[in-house]
Order: C-alpha cells, then sequence, then structure tokens
C-alpha cells in the first residue's frame, strides 16, 4: 500500500540540517509512518552519503536515496525531481528542501483531508503564499510525464496548478525556510519565460483530463 506523502528532498553537503528537517516533519506529524522520504545526493558528496546512511533516523523512517551525478547543478535540479517523483509511492508527492523546517503541528492532518482529490496544496512560508513546497497529488504527475521541465520546479507547478485551478491554498500549515540569499535573482529566468508554450501544453492536458 503506497503512503500518503512522498518527500522529494534534493541535497548537497548539509547532511545535519536535512535530518533536523525530515524530524521536524516527523515529530509534527500525526502519523509519521504514512511518510516516505526519497533523497537525492550527488555522485561526489560522499561525505553525506555516509553520514546520513549512518545516522540512527535511517533505522525509523522509510526512505530511497538516488545518488546521481550533479550534472549542471541547481540548473538541471528538475531532472532529478522527474526521477523522484517516478519513484514515489506516495498518494502526494511533496518538494522540499534539506533546509526547510515544519513548524505546524499535526500538519498531516490538513493533507490527509484532501486524499482523493486531484488537486495541488499550497501550505505558507514567510510572507509568499504560494511558496517552494508544493504538495502534488500524483495524478498530477502521471498526467503530464513530469513534475517540471525547468529548473524552477515550485514556480513551474505554481503556474500550471493555478491555470488548471487546481491549487488549493492551505495557511495552516507553516513551513520555515533558510532561502539562498540569491533566491530572488534564481526566482524566474529568462529560460522560464521561454517555455511558456510547454506549460501551456502542461495545462491542457489536465483541463482535458477534468472534462
Amino acid at each position: 500500500m503506497g503512503k500518503l506523502i512522498s518527500f522529494l528532498i534534493p541535497t548537497r553537503e548539509r547532511t545535519e540540517s536535512l535530518i533536523r528537517s525530515i524530524t521536524l516533519l516527523n515529530d509534527n506529524a500525526v502519523v509519521p509512518v504514512d511518510f516516505e522520504f526519497l533523497i537525492k545526493f550527488d555522485t561526489d558528496d560522499i561525505k553525506s552519503i555516509t553520514e546520513f546512511l549512518s545516522n540512527d533516523i535511517c533505522k525509523w523512517i522509510d526512505y530511497k536515496v538516488l545518488i546521481a551525478d550533479r550534472k549542471g547543478g541547481y540548473a538541471d535540479l528538475y531532472m532529478d525531481i522527474n526521477v523522484l517523483c517516478r519513484m514515489a509511492t506516495g498518494e502526494f508527492l511533496m518538494l522540499y528542501n534539506d533546509d526547510a523546517f515544519m513548524t505546524t503541528p499535526r500538519w498531516d492532518d490538513h493533507v490527509r483531508k484532501h486524499s482523493g482529490k486531484f488537486c495541488v496544496l499550497w501550505p505558507h512560508s514567510g510572507n509568499r503564499i504560494h511558496n517552494c513546497f508544493p504538495i502534488v497529488h500524483r495524478k498530477y504527475f502521471e498526467i503530464l510525464g513530469h513534475f517540471s521541465l525547468q529548473t524552477h520546479n515550485d514556480t513551474w507547478v505554481e503556474e500550471v496548478s493555478r491555470i488548471a485551478g487546481i491549487e488549493i491554498d492551505v495557511p495552516e500549515i507553516f513551513i520555515r525556510h533558510s532561502k539562498n540569499r540569491n533566491y530572488r535573482e534564481l526566482y524566474r529566468t529568462d529560460e522560464f519565460y521561454q517555455m511558456e508554450d510547454l506549460r501551456e501544453k502542461d495545462v491542457e492536458k489536465i483541463l482535458r483530463y477534468k472534462e
């Protein structure tokens, strides 16, 4: 039987933060056994791989590890996210970071009440409502064949889900996030705007499914 949520977590050289991030997700949850953690390590990040796999946290979480080349780094992150989605068993796929920290007690109940619904849930983080951590029903991935086709994974999903009318705001869930200092420069790039036609195709596929 599949889990409620599969967390998609790319990480590099931040094992301590990664473990804290996972711990807070579990400690603030009602049913943490409903989670699986899919974690992507770079092949050259041997220290992080070793530290994580030898940590006691691996004894009490359901996890899968993807070890793959770094490729173009952040610019190619979407490729790894798409691979993690294919490995996932959860009803919902949640994009997450190794520097994101759940603050809401019983937060998973706010996801569970949307079980069986084709939607994209948006928790809150800081002043930005549509933030870095979409909770995507797996049907979204099955219909499109991808989570995103560009490095701004969250922004891609935000635009597609908003236009397709499947987004749901979930202010009850609050996630504290230590954003990269270059976050605003990374937010959207010329390449992102140049791929508007591909996001329009994603929207069309979802709308056809909803008919």
